[in-house]
């Protein structure tokens, strides 16, 4: 990713990596994870892995952190990583080749 950016002309980024960890109460797996299975539910269903009477859904949240909880887990999130950069001054993406997009105007709402 790094070279990506320095590849267009930008100054190097500064990087950050972030996961969210927890456990007991605090633990995140349990917040996300139904959801994640709710939102492929109507896969999970064509695809006969399990019916939806079968999955629970509604309850699956707190089945999901009891079991963490009984057993002493600990969940660990995907981790994000984000990259920024600061311009200098003397900055120009037409000197290094690069396309200048003009900024957008917002639509006039007033015409009608």
């Amino acid at each position: 990713m790094c070279w990506r950016i320095v590849f267009t002309g930008l100054p190097e980024p500064s990087l950050s990596l972030e996961a969210a960890i927890g456990s007991g109460t605090n633990d995140p797996g349990s917040l996300l994870s139904p959801e994640v299975i709710r939102s492929f539910l109507p896969l999970i269903e064509q695809l006969g892995i399990a019916t939806v009477e079968q999955v629970q859904i509604e309850t699956l949240r707190e089945r999901v952190r009891a079991e963490i909880m009984a057993i002493g887990a600990v969940t660990i999130l995907p981790a994000l990583i984000g990259a920024w950069t600061k311009l200098r001054n003397n900055w120009r993406p037409s000197e290094r080749g690069l396309p200048v997009i003009p900024p957008r105007r917002p639509p006039n709402l007033d015409t009608a």
